[in-house]
């Protein structure tokens, strides 16, 4: 198994070099390219930056140009996959230390799923890690199922542009929906995959987020729009109960 992973960046280096560093110890040489698609970063303006040029030895594929948003940026990466497998992993995102290509591999054994669901970790402020499993696809009329770092998309069900750019913070969970529809076959696997911190764009966009994935949730699966409406409250709920480590833990079980 070979992979692409997809790298949106946009003015945040720190982040960034925390990605391409989570890449170099845990990749070996020749299991996966890496695909840095940046939307025309300051810090990148100049093609003599040392970071411009370690960006460019170190990515089998760097673009550093304008986009119309991160879904935009990710269709791009996309089409620039030439690997088996896709993994988005955003900037600031990091493979897990125990991450491996090879297990994942060994317990697919001849099966060649559209996707490969893991088990994804959040790290809140104080550093703390809360382990997130994925949920059963039959619980997807919930809301996105699985992180989306913490999927790898078969090459050949993604086409060329996957994600709707319609959509600001759920594309993810409108892509998934319908390969699901599509009655793909989906791998769920224990074997860790990313890390991500707590406090992406969606989470800083809540409120919009929701109102996103009510529409879809209804677009998708059917559910009722008052329905889908109190399964954001009980998210927001579930929100602000899960700003703590402890309790995040305990509700990811149910919620």
């Amino acid at each position: 198994m070979r992979l692409s992973i997809v790298t949106v960046h946009l003015d945040a280096p720190e982040c960034l070099s925390r990605t391409h560093d989570s890449l170099c110890s845990t990749i070996r040489d020749g299991d996966a390219e890496w695909l840095l698609i940046d939307g025309g970063s300051r810090i990148f303006k100049s093609t003599d930056s040392e970071l411009h040029r370690t960006m460019q030895q170190e990515a089998s594929s760097f673009v550093s140009e304008a986009d119309n948003g991160i879904y935009d940026a990710m269709n791009k990466g996309t089409m620039l996959a030439q690997s088996e497998y896709v993994l988005y992993l955003n900037a600031g995102d990091e493979l897990h230390p125990d991450f491996s290509l090879d297990a994942i591999e060994a317990e697919l054994g001849d099966r060649n799923p559209e996707m490969v669901w893991g088990t994804c970790f959040e790290r809140f402020p104080d550093g703390s890690l809360v382990k997130l499993k994925n949920r059963s696809p039959r619980l997807a009329w919930y809301g996105v199922p699985v992180n989306h770092q913490n999927v790898l998309f078969r090459r050949d069900t993604l086409g060329d542009s996957p994600y709707d750019v319609r959509y600001r913070y759920c594309a993810d969970y409108d892509l998934i929906s319908r390969l699901l529809n599509q009655g793909i076959d989906v791998h769920r696997t224990s074997l860790p995959i990313a890390i991500f911190e707590r406090g992406g764009t969606g989470s800083r966009n809540f409120i919009e987020n929701m109102k996103e994935e009510e529409l879809l949730r209804t677009q998708h699966y059917g559910v009722n729009k008052y329905a889908s409406s109190g399964i954001s409250y009980l998210k927001r709920l579930n929100r602000q109960l899960g700003s703590v480590p402890a309790i995040r833990r305990l509700l990811r079980k149910w919620v």
